[in-house]
């Protein structure tokens, strides 16, 4: 984590050797930028499967309540935001 306040949350997350963080969803709005390496996120909504490809630089965002998987090819660095909801983030 490297910052964590009222509104948002910042962290970086480094995968390697072809690591993945499995399907999943946040309730919050987010911002994912590619700082080094490469990979792919998969996007999944009711009707299709969307890949894109991370590369330094490429940043991308994703709205709440939507699956997705990060896959480091072979190596991903990235930067991820978190938009926090604050009436609900002082509710949990």
């Amino acid at each position: 984590m490297l910052f964590e306040g009222e509104r948002r949350k910042i962290a970086q997350l480094t995968l390697r050797n072809g690591k993945r963080l499995e399907s999943h969803s946040v309730e919050e709005p987010i911002l994912i930028q590619c700082i080094a390496g490469s990979g792919e996120v998969l996007i999944q909504n009711e009707d299709a499967e969307e890949t894109i490809e991370l590369i330094p630089g490429k940043i991308l965002t994703i709205e709440g309540g939507v699956l997705h998987d990060v896959i480091a090819k072979p190596e991903i660095s990235i930067i991820l935001i978190r938009f926090l909801d604050s009436e609900n983030e002082t509710q949990k």
